[in-house]
C-alpha cells in the first residue's frame, strides 16, 4: 500500500466478486429464484424477467450503502473472497 494524504492506493487493487455491484444483483436473483422454482427454460426465463423487473430501489441502496463495508472486508481478505451476507427486511 502507498499512504498518499489519508488516501490509501492499493498498487494492486483486488480482484474480489464482492466489490462487483453485478454480482451482487446476480447473487439476489439467484436468491429469489430459488424460492421460486421453475419447471423449464421458459419459465425460468420468464421468472427471471418478472425479479428483475421488481428489483427495488431499497435493495439497491442496500447494496450501495454497504460498498465501505464490503470495501473493508476485503481489504482484511487480503483482495480475496470474504463471507459478507446483506440483509434485507
Amino acid at each position: 500500500f502507498l499512504i498518499t494524504g489519508t488516501l490509501i492506493v492499493m498498487e494492486r487493487p483486488p480482484q474480489s466478486p464482492d466489490l462487483n455491484p453485478i454480482e451482487q444483483l446476480w447473487d439476489h436473483l439467484d436468491r429469489q429464484l430459488r424460492l421460486k422454482p421453475a419447471t423449464n427454460v421458459d419459465k425460468t426465463f420468464a421468472t427471471l424477467q418478472n425479479i428483475w423487473s421488481k428489483i427495488g430501489q431499497d435493495v439497491l441502496e442496500v447494496y450501495v450503502n454497504s460498498m465501505s463495508s464490503r470495501c473493508m472486508a476485503v481489504i482484511a481478505a487480503k483482495g480475496g473472497h470474504t463471507i459478507y451476507y446483506l440483509c434485507f427486511t
